[in-house]
C-alpha cells in the first residue's frame, strides 16, 4: 500500500477522533495490521481498550490467580457452595 500524505493525514485525524486499527483501515482501503504498522512507525497513538474490555481483562486476570476450590465454589454457587470447596480441596490432594 501506498501511503501518500493525505492518507497518513487521515490516519492521524481518525486516531485523534478515537477511532480503531479496524476502522481506520475501511477507511483508507487497507487492512488493520497495515494501519497498525503505520501508526507505530509514525508514533501515532489509537484508542486504547474500551472500559468493557479493560473490565473482561481484569476479570480474567482475577480468575486466574483464585484457587481452585474458590473457582469451583463460585462456579457451583448457592448452596452447594461449602460442598464444592470441599470437593475441590480432596481433589487437589490426590
Amino acid at each position: 500500500m501506498e501511503w501518500t500524505d493525505r492518507k497518513v493525514k487521515l490516519l492521524r485525524e481518525m486516531a485523534r477522533e478515537g477511532r480503531s486499527f479496524s476502522e481506520a483501515g475501511q477507511v483508507l482501503g487497507c487492512s488493520r495490521n497495515a494501519v497498525a504498522g503505520k501508526a507505530k512507525r509514525l508514533k501515532v497513538k489509537f484508542r486504547s481498550k474500551s472500559e468493557g474490555e479493560k473490565l473482561s481483562q481484569a476479570v480474567r486476570l482475577a480468575w486466574g490467580r483464585m484457587p481452585p476450590e474458590v473457582r469451583v465454589a463460585r462456579i457451583a454457587g448457592g448452596a452447594n457452595k461449602a460442598a464444592a470447596a470441599a470437593k475441590a480441596k480432596r481433589q487437589a490432594r490426590a
